[in-house]
């Protein structure tokens, strides 16, 4: 069975995050904050805000076309709003609750505090065009899915020790790009190239690199189907037990020795048009809820693992929503 495409809004996200971005060559522009990004993503005009009250709350970020929306995320109201992105993409969180969020605009990974307005650190992902993000909760390392950039125009999966310093890279022969990472509890990876932005690519593949591997491995991961692929993975997920595969669908995984297992598939009606996250009440629970957007304007929220309709929305306050991510409170 072969998933079919979908082009909406994030789509052209990412595509005018390419044009800012390139493919690399010459030196970034410096703003006023010091902070490397292209001479057209200088200029974000707009001011941070949080409501008080925010650090004890358990709150949702949502990647919202130039801005990042925080949301309450019980109440599912408007908590703050974090500006001076060019194009926010995907999000993660660390074990502190600290929230990373990729710019692919400006080419670095903002970090930021449970509740908090400004950046607490810039990671430099020049000359590459940060997608996605992952954090180890284990040892705090930083994994960024490049999608592209540098003098060759191919991405790859830069892993920051402790979320500092430089990176150290990984590629693979069939990976390209890079739009999707995620790590289990044990410390393992799995990353995608997506298939979710390229008309020529007809379908998904992954690489998997075990706690502590020294290189990429490229792994199948079989379709709800003995043929079926994977045209459309707009997120790769850990729900505290299986590994997840968001292809307007959630597809449940085991991974043994390099070899992946379809567990089952959960639906969700209308199925997520981009990333996905999901709500646990520790940082190793097992997920309860899943939230990402469905619509062009709107963001669900599931029960999980038994999926169906929503059981919450949000629809105020949207334009383009993308990347998401939950941090509990403090």
């Amino acid at each position: 069975m072969k998933l079919s495409k979908f082009t909406q809004s994030a789509g052209v996200l990412y595509a005018a995050a390419t044009l800012l971005t390139g493919c690399g060559g010459g030196q970034p522009v410096t703003s006023d904050s010091g902070l490397p990004q292209t001479a057209a993503a200088a200029r974000n005009p707009g001011h941070n805000w949080m409501r008080d009250g925010a650090p004890q709350w358990d709150l949702l970020y949502v990647s919202n076309a130039s801005v990042v929306n925080v949301y309450r995320y019980w109440q599912y109201t408007l908590v703050g709003v974090l500006t001076k992105f060019s194009k926010p993409m995907g999000e993660c969180v660390d074990r502190a609750g600290d929230v990373y969020i990729a710019d692919a605009g400006k080419q670095v990974v903002f970090e930021y505090r449970h509740g908090g307005k400004n950046a607490i650190g810039v990671i430099d992902d020049y000359p590459f065009t940060p997608f996605a993000c992952a954090v180890d909760l284990n040892s705090g390392d930083l994994a960024v899915a490049n999608a592209g950039g540098g003098s060759r125009g191919s991405g790859n999966l830069a892993i920051y020790r402790h979320a500092r310093g430089k990176p150290a890279y990984f590629t693979d022969r069939v990976l390209y790009r890079f739009e999707d990472v995620a790590y289990d509890d044990s410390g393992d990876l799995l990353t995608s190239n997506g298939c979710y932005y390229l008309s020529s690519c007809y379908a998904a593949s992954f690489a998997y690199l075990p706690h502590n591997g020294a290189a990429l491995v490229t792994i199948k991961m079989p379709g709800p189907s003995s043929s079926g692929d994977y045209e459309d993975v707009q997120s790769i997920n850990y729900d505290g037990k299986y590994w997840v595969v968001n292809a307007f669908g959630l597809y449940r995984f085991s991974i043994k020795n390099d070899q992946a297992q379809l567990v089952g598939e959960i639906g969700l009606s209308p199925p997520p048009r981009g990333p996905v996250w999901f709500y646990r009440k520790t940082p190793k629970a097992a997920a309860t809820e899943v939230v990402g957007s469905s619509e062009q304007n709107v963001v669900d929220f599931w029960n999980y693992p038994a999926g169906g309709q929503p059981i919450a929305d949000i629809t105020k306050g949207l334009n383009q929503p993308f990347g998401v991510a939950i941090t509990l409170r403090e």
